[in-house]
């Protein structure tokens, strides 16, 4: 029985010495694109407080995109709705047009 179990852990061993290399391949999600200098700065935690009410916004790249993104689209909403805190909550759904998430683009 000892002999069967250490040839299991050994066969369990080998295999995944010889296929783990396999799975830690890089997967370039955004292939080609890279963030310019001073696009990413970092903002001190407070910096841009204010007390209550708020305006919350949300943009979106497409609601209607599956029933998770209009579930979390009405989640947001219901969230904001109960929290007195907020004086009003803006959705925007840029329709899938990269365009249209752009900060320029706010209204």
């Amino acid at each position: 029985m000892k002999r069967i179990i250490q040839s299991i852990a050994a066969a369990v061993i080998a295999t995944t010495m010889l296929c783990g290399p396999s799975f830690a391949d890089d997967v370039p999600l955004l292939d080609g694109v890279t963030a310019r200098a001073g696009d990413n700065p970092t903002v001190e935690a407070g910096k841009f407080k204010k007390d209550a009410p708020w305006v919350i916004g949300m943009s979106h790249f497409g609601v209607n995109a599956n029933t998770w993104t209009v579930q979390v689209a009405h989640e947001a909403e219901a969230a904001a709705a109960k929290d007195k805190r907020i004086a009003k909550f803006i959705l925007l759904d840029a329709g899938f047009d990269q365009k249209n998430r752009s900060p320029t683009s706010r209204t």
